[in-house]
């Protein structure tokens, strides 16, 4: 006597997808009509491109007792793979005692048995079975159109194997294979639930005094001075399925601006890891059992690759096995040099990545997660020069300039260091400092054009605040606080800021610089007080020895001056 199957789950590759029970009946006749198997749906679409193939197992009957209809199955005359759908059912229990020649009943029995999950693999076992075996499909989808949501399937009455045969690129899902009941229905649809592999990019922002979190403070947002080292943080996950997969391809495909070139050195190594929680384990590089670096022959236009050509075979660094699962997560962690060429302002200095990795575990084939992207900002200063006239000031030529900055808050004088050499304009009074991030600063004049005093040194403080959360990174504000000429806290010395200015050659701070004419006096009680007061003394030496007085005072008097 058939066996009743309640609560039957299809399911896919990696998730589930919903599916009807059935009944047997003792006295059967066949079902009326063929079925229409919709995969996809308004709610749960199809990728675009994708295509199912679908093998039927059993046939479908029909028995009315009564009033009441019931469902059975029957074996397909004629089909010559049970034995593989026996070997399927043995995969998920060992005890099983199906052959290719048991009954159906003994079939619906095993099969009623499993769960969730050993539903789940026996649908792959099964699969990979007849894939092998070059079973033909009993029925093959269209492509998803572009603008649709799902496809179709059409054929007898049945319990089927439905299987996705080509994955479109869709963002990060691996391909799914699922069992379906149709169970007297007319039409049947089913959802598929794609397991998703992603992939994240951070960059770290610098620890120079400003922006000095106690966090070690990974976003999608950072400033650096040009010159600086640029830490990156590249986070990939794994399916749900991965132990199913026999061997898992894994890259990293990495693309940077013009502004930043990758490193990977001594002191700037590459490091990738298996992480999984707390425990944070070095995988090792090599191109068996590990991974490779690869900057040339990869795709045009991306800077460098991190390869697993077998993320199974991975090892620790120091030679020992790692434990890699699905709920581990691969991190690479690398360096990029903020150059010349970078981008000032808010358009920013963008970095981006996607992720490749293996998606049929019923073969050949690979899928790509979306790129995902963090931005790196640096900033121009231009300093402009003028002199101090009777109606005002003027453009003044021929000075120069040269930037401190420090990385500790409240900075003394010893705490500066130079940023770079003397910016020096004979013939403008316009001085460009490029390539600054979030710091403090001090301008000092260090040529003074003739005739004019030299200024005290400007200090002041920028600070740049981004969006750092979402994608990719945005700089929101920035500002200049904090200005003191000679270490005194003045409000004539102003500087203007654009947080909107990203354009080529245009400066995001500006400030002006006025020199006042003629010599600065010497300040009192420094060498114009000895010079003042050898000269009185020289004075009344002369005085004191004029001839022709008979006083005392014409005697000759010699005064030594040391």
């Amino acid at each position: 006597m058939n066996k009743v199957l309640k609560g039957l789950v299809a399911v896919a590759a990696t998730a589930a997808m919903a599916v009807a029970g059935f009944a047997g009946a003792s006295t059967a006749m066949a079902a009326e009509g063929d079925v229409t198997i919709t995969i996809g749906s308004e709610t749960t679409p199809a990728s675009v491109g994708d295509v199912y193939a679908g093998y039927r197992l059993f046939d479908e009957t029909e028995a009315t007792v009564g009033e009441k209809t019931n469902v059975a199955y029957q074996k397909r005359a004629g089909w010559a793979h049970y034995d593989k759908v026996a070997d399927a059912i043995k995969v998920v229990d060992s005890s099983s005692t199906v052959t290719k020649d048991s009954k159906v009943d003994d079939f619906v029995d095993a099969i009623g048995k499993f769960n969730t999950d050993q539903i789940k693999k026996f649908a792959e076992s099964l699969y990979k079975s007849l894939k092998t075996a070059n079973v033909d499909a009993d029925a093959i989808s269209a492509a998803v159109a572009d603008d649709a949501t799902s496809t179709t399937l059409t054929g007898p009455q049945g319990y089927y194997l439905i299987v996705q045969t080509v994955a479109a690129n869709d963002k990060g899902k691996t391909m799914s294979a699922v069992i379906v009941n149709t169970a007297g229905q007319s039409g049947v649809t089913v959802s598929p639930k794609k397991d998703t592999v992603t992939v994240s990019k951070k960059v770290q922002e610098n620890q120079d005094g400003v922006n000095n979190p106690d966090a070690e403070n990974w976003g999608t947002a950072a400033d650096y001075n040009i010159g600086d080292y640029v830490p990156f943080q590249l986070t990939g996950t794994l399916p749900a399925d991965y132990a199913d997969y026999s061997s898992y391809a894994y890259t990293f495909h990495d693309t940077a601006s013009a502004g930043l070139t990758f490193v990977n050195d001594a002191a700037h190594p590459v490091k990738v890891y298996a992480v999984n929680g707390s425990n944070k384990v070095e995988l090792k590089a090599d191109a068996t059992n590990g991974y490779q670096v690869l900057t040339k022959g990869i795709s045009t236009g991306e800077t460098f690759n991190v390869k697993f050509a077998d993320l199974k075979k991975a090892q620790a660094a120091n030679n020992d096995t790692v434990n890699i699962d699905k709920d581990t997560k691969i991190v690479v962690e690398y360096y990029a040099q903020l150059n010349a060429k970078a981008v000032l302002g808010a358009n920013g200095n963008p970095n981006e990545v996607y992720l490749e990795f293996s998606n049929n575990k019923y073969g050949e084939g690979t899928g790509k997660t979306e790129n995902h992207k963090v931005t790196v900002f640096t900033f121009k200063l231009e300093v402009t020069k003028y002199g101090k006239t009777d109606s005002g000031k003027e453009a003044l030529n021929g000075a120069g300039f040269t930037l401190y900055k420090a990385t500790e808050e409240n900075p003394t004088d010893s705490d500066y260091t130079k940023v770079g050499e003397e910016v020096k304009n004979l013939n403008s009074n316009v001085f460009d400092f490029t390539g600054l991030d979030s710091g403090y600063y001090k301008i000092v004049e260090t040529t003074t054009p003739k005739g004019y005093n030299t200024i005290d040194p400007i200090t002041f403080t920028v600070t740049a605040t981004y969006d750092s959360n979402n994608e990719p990174g945005t700089l929101s504000e920035l500002a200049v606080s904090n200005v003191k000429i000679g270490g005194v806290a003045s409000s004539d010395q102003t500087f203007t800021t654009d947080v909107a200015t990203g354009e080529a050659g245009v400066a995001q701070i500006k400030t002006d610089v006025v020199d006042t004419p003629g010599s600065k006096l010497p300040s009192t009680g420094g060498m114009g007080t000895v010079m003042l007061y050898v000269a009185g003394i020289a004075v009344f030496v002369l005085a004191g020895a004029t001839p022709g007085d008979g006083s005392a005072s014409s005697q000759r008097l010699i005064v030594r001056i040391p």
